[in-house]
Formats: C-alpha cells, sequence, structure tokens
C-alpha cells in the first residue's frame, strides 16, 4: 500500500471511530510528533471539525472513494 492509499485508509478509519479513548491516543501521537500547522490549516481544520459536529458533512465509502479517483485519474489522462 503506497502512502497516500494508507493515508485515505487512516482517514476513513478515524471518521467512523466512536470510541472517545481511542481517539485520545491517536491525538497523542499526533502531539507527539509535532505537527506543525499554519494559522491557515488550523482555521481549515477547525471548520471542517464543526461541520463535522454539526452533521453538516458527508462521507464516502472506501469503495466509493477508490472509484472516484479511479475516474478522476482515467479521465485526466
Amino acid at each position: 500500500m503506497d502512502i497516500q492509499s494508507l493515508k485515505i485508509d487512516l482517514i476513513q478509519w478515524l471518521t467512523e471511530i466512536k470510541d472517545k479513548s481511542v481517539l485520545e491516543k491517536v491525538k497523542a501521537i499526533k502531539d507527539e510528533n509535532g505537527l506543525d500547522l499554519s494559522s491557515e490549516q488550523l482555521l481549515e481544520l477547525n471548520d471542517r471539525l464543526e461541520k463535522y459536529e454539526l452533521g453538516e458533512m458527508k462521507f464516502k465509502s472506501w469503495e466509493e472513494t477508490k472509484t472516484s479517483v479511479r475516474r478522476r485519474s482515467k479521465n485526466a489522462t
């Protein structure tokens, strides 16, 4: 699995986690690695988190995501 596929897989998995303790562990890993975000990135992240919490975001299944990426890839050539 390449790095982009791994990232997408992890993002999908994170959106489905309901156990707060697991999320706190993931956050601790993130904090330990010192991911430095710009102020613009933090604003965007906070905006997306707020939309998620309000139920205003729509997610695709992994299969739908793969199909979409493959379709765009074919159309780009």
